[in-house]
């Protein structure tokens, strides 16, 4: 079976490392106006990011909500977290389809694309505190 924390500590990693490249994605984009390979760091950040969600995220949730009665205040912010997280996924694959030509869109997909990292800070920050509570303070 897996140690349950080990994977929570990989996954903080991850999302750590993550906030690295998405640091990048936005130098290109802001700094260096390389829209290219702004993209192309995003869509691995999303596609790495969607794998942690699959793979420890979502089995955490489920697992939390089923077998840990951490009382209401605990599942709100977890729930919170979960779908802010939901929400940036949305918003990254809106993004994603426009630029690509897939979806016609024809305002302004920068202010889209803050929207996601303001509240992918959120949601980190969220999940950060909920892995203190879960890891450091239990």
């Amino acid at each position: 079976m897996f140690d349950v924390k080990a994977l929570a500590i990989a996954n903080l990693v991850a999302q750590l490392l993550l906030l690295g490249v998405v640091l990048v994605g936005a130098h290109l984009a802001r700094n260096r106006k390389d829209f290219r390979r702004h993209c192309t760091v995003m869509r691995i950040a999303v596609g790495v990011q969607l794998a942690t969600i699959a793979a420890v995220m979502y089995p955490s949730l489920l697992g939390y909500l089923e077998h840990e009665k951490k009382g209401i205040v605990f599942n709100s912010q977890l729930l919170t977290h979960h779908s802010i997280g939901l929400v940036v996924v949305g918003l990254w694959v809106f993004a994603n389809l426009a630029v690509g030509g897939v979806i016609k869109f024809k305002g302004r997909l920068r202010n889209f694309m803050r929207g996601a990292f303001v509240l992918w800070m959120a949601a980190l920050l969220i999940g950060l505190a909920t892995f203190v509570q879960v890891y450091l303070l239990a």
